[in-house]
């Protein structure tokens, strides 16, 4: 099946990525390999070709930390910088390693400022990291935490942190500075920041611009560079641990816990809002720590999992596009891309939005027409995308530019596998069958350049798979579930992020015993 993106979608997630000053300005702005949470301001959750990747699993893993003894136990989504340095949420702060695994460094506390005042001399404690860490071009890296655990003093709440990447090649035992924490002013010891910040940066210096987040007061919030509010949404009565997105025109997106789809300007302005319904959680029984909310995925329209864990469409003005009814109800956040096939006799160039329910069926939804996409391939297992005879409708075959039916219908074409002595045929998608049978999923899928699902399961695998139901190649006989990656057979732990894509489709993903590396 012939694969390929569309520049046009290649200029849309480098226009959501990070951003810029101006709509003219962000096409400069370098798009990292897995800058955020969903890879980007749009949340497409779009990475790299994965298909050279040879399913060869190592592991980052954890010791004990010197001064309490305590291991720390991964909690969020890796982010990936344009040096393939690797940066992670744990239960004792922050972690990075380089593209190889080795360590970097771990921050534990914000001794603020590197240039502005700070109310906290002696450092702000980090708690646990739910919130992934969104990293920009220029290498500053925004996170949020939990408070600290057991206290009830307000100075140890959680808060939205920006820090500064050391430099490569920085003395051994660096740690980054940090410019600010934020909390807000009425803040009690309870406060927490679990929706992934998304960041717009200049594009001529690549400096942070603007940071937006939710929080657990409900609050959606804007800060500027030096950490204070720009402007704030009370957009639900309830905690907010989506993240939102960013579309073309710099509107943010996010969902809440009672429903509703939340839109606002740059600015700060509602613009509207949309029912949409509470999707179910992603774990039984429910677990507090992992069930954060789907977040939207911004393309051509706003994508979102709304009441019962169907796929909704909505237009930029809010108006319902399509709804997808899965056979079962779909779990974590969608993901798009922008692809060629056929369709009966014709080529189509759409956006296919994708998504995972909780026993790995996958759907592909054509963003065109809210329906399935179809699949056509060249009989005798030619992997290509083919056209079918434009005659074959009406009983006919195009022979010399002709029907042969009644109609004799001129100008038609033959069927494109002909050449190799094959015919054009339909074949199941992804979406007709569970990918990994007998496994349960969790987590949020994501899709690389070369068109593959990808998804961790509650058993410790990472799968891969095509709309035609091919896996990467060399993932076809590591287990007996074709396209399917053992994390740790003797462990057999479930993924608690969802996979991110690294430089050469190197896949990231997280257990409690570590940040596993597929390569």
């Amino acid at each position: 099946m012939c694969r390929r993106l569309v520049l046009g979608l290649t200029m849309l997630l480098a226009a959501c990525s990070n951003g810029g000053s101006s709509s003219n300005n962000v096409p400069n702005v370098p798009v990292l390999p897995w800058g955020s949470f969903r890879h980007d301001g749009a949340n497409s959750a779009l990475g790299a070709s994965i298909g050279s990747n040879g399913g060869n699993v190592a592991v980052i893993a954890f010791a004990p930390d010197p001064m309490t003894g305590v291991v720390p136990i991964p909690t969020s989504t890796a982010a990936v910088d344009l040096n393939g340095n690797i940066f992670l949420g744990t239960t004792q702060g922050l972690f990075s390693f380089d593209r190889n695994g080795g360590f970097r460094w771990q921050f534990r506390k914000c001794f603020c400022p590197i240039n502005i005042p700070c109310p906290y001399p002696n450092g702000i404690p980090i708690g646990p990291i739910r919130s992934s860490p969104n990293v920009t071009p220029g290498s500053t890296i925004v996170f949020g935490s939990d408070p600290v655990p057991g206290s009830t003093d307000p100075f140890d709440a959680g808060a939205v942190f920006a820090i500064q990447d050391i430099k490569q090649g920085a003395p051994r035992g660096s740690v980054p500075g940090c410019y600010w924490g934020f909390r807000p002013p009425d803040h009690t010891h309870e406060y927490r920041v679990r929706s992934s910040p998304s960041t717009l940066v200049n594009a001529l210096d690549l400096s942070l611009q603007s940071v937006f987040f939710a929080d657990s007061d409900g609050v959606l919030r804007a800060l500027n560079p030096d950490g204070t509010i720009r402007w704030e949404i009370q957009a639900s009565n309830a905690e907010i641990t989506s993240s939102p997105a960013l579309d073309f025109s710099g509107n943010i997106y996010i969902t809440t816990p009672d429903g509703v789809l939340t839109v606002a300007t740059v600015n700060g302005i509602p613009t509207w809002t949309a029912s949409v319904g509470v999707p179910p959680t992603t774990t039984q029984p429910p677990d507090p720590d992992r069930d954060l909310l789907t977040s939207p995925l911004i393309g051509t329209n706003a994508y979102l999992v709304g009441e019962g864990g169907d796929l909704l469409a909505r237009v930029p003005s809010g108006q319902e596009r399509w709804v997808y009814v899965p056979t079962n109800a779909i779990v974590g956040s969608p993901t798009l891309i922008l692809l060629t096939f056929g369709v009966q006799a014709f080529t189509a160039v759409d956006v296919v939005v994708t998504a995972v329910d909780a026993d790995t069926n996958v759907y592909a939804i054509r963003d065109s027409t809210g329906e399935p996409m179809s699949v056509q391939q060249c009989s005798g297992g030619t992997q290509q995308n083919c056209t079918m005879d434009s005659c074959a409708p009406t009983g006919g075959t195009c022979i010399s530019n002709r029907c042969t039916d009644a109609s004799g219908t001129l100008g038609c074409r033959t069927d494109s596998c002909l050449p190799n002595n094959g015919t054009c045929t339909v074949i199941p998608t992804f979406g007709t069958q569970p990918i990994a049978l007998g496994q349960t999923v969790s987590t949020s899928p994501v899709m690389s350049a070369d068109a593959f699902v990808v998804f961790g399961t509650d058993d410790g695998l990472v799968c891969a798979r095509a709309v035609n139901g091919d896996v990467p190649g060399a993932w076809n006989a590591i287990l007996d579930l074709p396209g399917c990656v053992d994390l740790d057979s003797k462990k057999d732990e479930p993924a608690i992020s969802s996979p991110a894509i690294g430089p050469n489709g190197q896949i990231y993903v997280s257990t409690k015993s570590g940040l596993y590396i597929i390569q």
